[in-house]
């Protein structure tokens, strides 16, 4: 099982953006990615930093920010299982 302490060694380094955004995001959308975040790293025993980056490497970003449009219709459980054998796959 995978402890706290790793999914929380995260490092900070500096990102460029990768596109233009139009409007911001809601309180909720942010909590809802973050939390999918967490357990996806958690699933892969990764830091948070370290999950995002991998994320976006394998270009699941789009996973990522159609959950929380499609949050009615799937669960967490179920994107996470999609991102993280997607990710281990690759």
């Amino acid at each position: 099982m995978c402890t706290i302490d790793t999914i929380i060694k995260t490092s900070l380094h500096p990102t460029e953006p990768t596109q233009t955004v139009k409007r911001g995001k809601s309180f909720e959308q942010i909590e809802y990615m973050t939390n999918i975040i967490f357990a996806v790293a958690k699933r892969l025993q990764q830091p948070l930093d370290k999950t995002l980056d991998l994320i976006m490497q394998k270009g699941m970003i789009s996973v990522l920010d159609g959950a929380y449009k499609n949050r009615k219709n799937r669960t967490v459980r179920s994107i996470v299982d999609e991102l993280s054998n997607n990710l281990l796959e690759r």
